[in-house]
């Protein structure tokens, strides 16, 4: 087969060794073309996984960071409840004081009343007392 093709360039001339350059250099074109196709590929497929990287690397600093930020809620959350429970308990213990507060003045004040009511009896008593004294002394005056 070379030796064929080697007659067929020695007898076609100029024109048959212009054609063969021009197949000899595409094939050189294709090998390079073809050679710049895979580099790029090799690259794009380089980039493509930096960026599933990337990608992936961002997700996980977002989600430690969302981690985070919830345990902080949590943690405030929780603090927020004790003192909310805290505070139930002191507001529970004024208020039971207050009621017993509340039901030893009222005992106090009853007491105070029926003497205030018993004072003022003798009062009248005293002032009855006190008239039928004058009566009496203005009746003997008399």
């Amino acid at each position: 087969m070379y030796e064929s093709l080697m007659e067929v360039l020695l007898n076609g001339g100029p024109m048959a060794l212009f054609a063969a350059y021009l197949v000899w250099s595409k094939n050189k074109q294709d090998e390079k073309l073809e050679s710049l196709q895979e580099k790029w590929l090799g690259s794009l497929n380089e980039f493509e996984h930096k960026a599933a990287s990337a990608r992936e690397s961002s997700e996980l600093r977002f989600q430690e960071r969302e981690d985070k930020m919830r345990e902080r809620w949590l943690d405030v959350v929780q603090k927020v409840e004790a003192e909310r429970d805290e505070v139930q308990k002191m507001l529970d213990a004024d208020m039971k004081l207050l009621y017993e507060s509340n039901a030893e003045l009222k005992e106090h004040v009853e007491k105070i009343g029926n003497n205030v009511m018993a004072g003022l009896q003798e009062m009248r008593d005293h002032y009855k007392e006190i008239q039928l004294e004058k009566r009496l002394k203005a009746e003997r005056g008399r």
